[in-house]
């Protein structure tokens, strides 16, 4: 099992459901288990700031699934609650970012290790 941190956020839409709901669809993952989450934090968005305010929170999982497994299940749980990517840095229903997956040192063009924006944000 692997150790791996994410970080969760919503602007648009029933912001703590969208929440909620990504972390029920994490825990069910195949040989995927939620250990921990953070509390919720309203933050300014960043990147592109003429939006509205984001909810985000962090979690702990431990999984079998390889990181661009992991990714693209995140992909799925983000595109099944509505997210429409049409703009980088946009509004969005859900976005997950894989912040740390164990110690790995990862750089491909779909996923960077660790993430490459995590003390900015």
């Amino acid at each position: 099992m692997s150790s791996v941190f994410l970080s969760l956020g919503s602007n648009m839409g029933d912001r703590r459901a969208n929440l909620k709901e990504a972390l029920e669809r994490l825990d069910q993952l195949p040989q995927t288990q939620l250990l921990a989450v953070s509390s919720l934090y309203q933050t300014p968005a960043w990147g592109l700031t003429e939006q509205a305010d984001f909810l985000n929170l962090a979690c702990r999982l431990e999984t079998i699934l390889a990181p661009l497994d992991l990714l693209r299940a995140c992909q799925s749980i983000e595109n099944d609650l509505g997210r429409v990517r049409q703009q980088h840095w946009g509004p969005r229903t859900l976005d997950i970012d894989i912040l740390l997956y164990d110690q790995k040192v990862l750089d491909q063009p779909d996923l960077t290790l660790p993430h490459p924006y995590m003390k900015e944000r």
